[in-house]
Parts: structure tokens; sequence; C-alpha cells
């Protein structure tokens, strides 16, 4: 999310394309998880447009692709497949404030259910990078990365 300057990032779980192995990270291996050009867009929408976007992955979750989510999490009832305390940086949405969400560009592009995700937006912002690099450039900072300890997704059956 820091590289993008969003709240939310979403992207499709295909985009990752090998495990992040313990231990000392190569560029070899960044290109190996990631071996696609696409780069960011970030989105700007309403919290009532973010909730519905979620009420739609959660009445398709499991169904066609799965998504990986940052900055986010929410509880999906799989009986009513509804998303219901969604939660932007641990913070209740609220339905009238704007939210910067980002994507990558093939979701972006209407892929893999991102004309339906992203339909209700007010704002959109093509950023220069692909993710790849900034993944990268995010280690090379950071030196290490550590998993979210937080539960983003629950599910209620």
């Amino acid at each position: 999310n820091s590289a993008a300057g969003s709240d939310v990032f979403f992207s499709n779980s295909t985009m990752l394309r090998d495990r992040l192995p313990k231990g000392d990270i190569t560029i070899e291996t960044v290109y190996r998880i990631i071996p696609f050009d696409n780069t960011v867009t970030v989105f700007e929408m309403k919290g009532d447009a973010l909730l519905g976007m979620m009420d739609f992955i959660a009445a398709n979750f499991g169904k066609n692709e799965s998504f990986q989510y940052g900055g986010i999490s929410f509880t999906i009832d799989m009986k009513k497949r509804k998303a219901f305390d969604v939660k932007v940086k641990g913070m209740p949405v609220e339905a009238g404030r704007t939210y910067k969400v980002a994507t990558s560009s093939y979701i972006a592009q209407g892929n893999l259910m991102g004309s339906e995700m992203f339909k209700e937006v007010c704002g959109r912002d093509e950023l220069g990078g692909n993710i790849r690099d900034m993944f990268a450039g995010y280690i090379e900072k950071t030196g290490s990365i550590k998993p979210p300890a937080d539960e983003r997704i629950k599910l209620i059956k």
C-alpha cells in the first residue's frame, strides 16, 4: 500500500507465481515470484462503493479468482454471501468517506472481474513503474518481509 499511497490494495492471487522463500531474496527470486510487468492503478472510491465491492467479492468468494488484500479486513457470511465488519486500517468503513484503492493494471483493465469490482470509482491514477520493481524496492529499503499478523478475512459458515 505504501508505494501506491493507497488505503487498500487488491491483487489477484495468480499474480504471485511462487512462494517467498526464507532467507536472502535475490532479484531473480523477485522475478520468479512476480514475472509480470503490471503497473499500479489507484482508484478513488466512496465508502459505500467500497462496501458494495466487498459484497461483490463475498458473493463470488471461492468461485473463480481469489485475491490478496492489504489494508482491509472483513468477515464473509458464507450462507448469505455478504461482507460485513469491513475495516480499512483497523477502522470501520465510512459510507461518505473517499478511499484510495490500488490494484494491478491487469485488474484495472477489467480482467478477473475488475470491471465489476471497480465500476463505482470517482477518480483514477496510473502510477509509473511496475509492481515487481516496487516489491524489490520495498525489500531493499526494509531489509526484510514479515507476514501480516492480522486476520484479514474471516469466514462464517
